[in-house]
């Protein structure tokens, strides 16, 4: 596995922000879809599950050793990636802003938030963008596995329109 560290990298793909997610499969889950994607990193907060916790090893299905991991506990990564033009992306109720206006070309750090209470404050109000994904048939939410990588897959899409 890639563990990185601040200085070891910094690049202009999309990077995917895991906030105290608790679910070992909802982790691997993301990791997986990050590395199939073809995101620069997923970046870990305080509080999120244990990236070596054996349901996540086993969801990730190997893309683990294939994708850079970075333990982000004190947001000084994320900050620096901020300092360098990326945009933190993060989702809210409260935005008439769609997340399929986003601009994936743009350098980018999508948030995926914890299963019962969202993204954090503190993240939240460091945010550049909020967006919401748009659930027409009622929904008051979607898995944070699901949510991460419709908003992952957007990015390729809009990437496979442009070429």
């Amino acid at each position: 596995m890639k563990m990185s560290k601040e200085e070891d990298y910094v690049d202009k793909g999309t990077y995917i922000l895991i906030d105290k997610v608790q679910d070992p499969g909802n982790l691997g889950t993301i990791v997986r879809t990050a590395h199939a994607a073809g995101c620069s990193g997923v970046i870990l907060t305080k509080g999120t599950v244990d990236l070596y916790n054996e349901k996540t090893l086993r969801s990730t299905m190997g893309s683990i050793f294939n994708i850079s991991i970075i333990e982000d506990y004190d947001l000084s990564f994320t900050r620096n990636l901020k300092s360098q033009g990326y945009k933190l992306v993060c989702s809210s109720l409260d935005t008439e802003y769609n997340f399929y206006d986003i601009n994936f070309s743009e350098k980018l750090i999508i948030t995926v938030g914890n299963e019962g209470n969202g993204i954090s404050e503190e993240i939240f109000n460091i945010s550049d963008i909020k967006v919401k994904i748009p659930m027409p048939g009622g929904a008051e939410s979607l898995n944070a596995a699901v949510a991460a990588s419709i908003m992952i897959y957007e990015g390729v899409r809009q990437s496979l329109s442009n070429k």
